[in-house]
C-alpha cells in the first residue's frame, strides 16, 4: 500500500497543532491516513478495512443501546483486568461449544480441619 505510490496524486493536510490528514488517490492503493496532536491515528483503504491505534485512553459513553452484529470472528486481548457490571438482567446464548479455561494463580496453603 506503500510503496510505488504517486505523490501527485495525494493530497497532505498539515496542521500547526500536528494533525496530518494524508488523501491517495494512486490508483489500487487508494487510502486515507489522520493522525491527530496525540498520536491516534486512523488508517483506512479502498478494500472497506480500518485500522485505528490509540496510544492511551479510548472512553465512550453511549446513552442508549450499543449493538454489534460481527459477521466473522470476535477476538479481545485484556493484558489486565476485566470488568464486567451488569445493573440487570445478563443472558448468554451460546450455538457452538463453551470451553473455558480459568487459572487462579499459584496454589494457596491451607491449614485446619476440613471435617464438618
Amino acid at each position: 500500500m506503500f510503496e510505488n505510490t504517486n505523490p501527485y496524486l495525494q493530497q497532505t493536510y498539515s496542521g500547526l497543532n500536528g494533525t496530518r490528514i494524508i488523501d491517495d488517490a494512486t490508483p489500487d492503493k487508494e487510502k486515507r491516513m489522520v493522525t491527530g496532536p496525540g498520536g491516534v491515528s486512523t488508517f483506512e483503504d479502498s478494500f472497506g478495512n480500518r485500522h485505528t491505534n490509540v496510544p492511551n485512553n479510548d472512553t465512550k459513553i453511549i446513552a442508549r443501546d450499543k449493538c454489534e452484529n460481527i459477521q466473522g470472528n470476535y477476538a479481545m486481548t485484556v493484558e489486565k483486568d476485566l470488568t464486567i457490571k451488569v445493573m440487570g438482567n445478563m443472558h448468554f446464548e451460546v450455538a457452538g461449544s463453551w470451553n473455558t479455561h480459568v487459572s487462579q494463580g499459584p496454589q494457596s496453603e491451607s491449614e485446619g480441619d476440613t471435617k464438618t
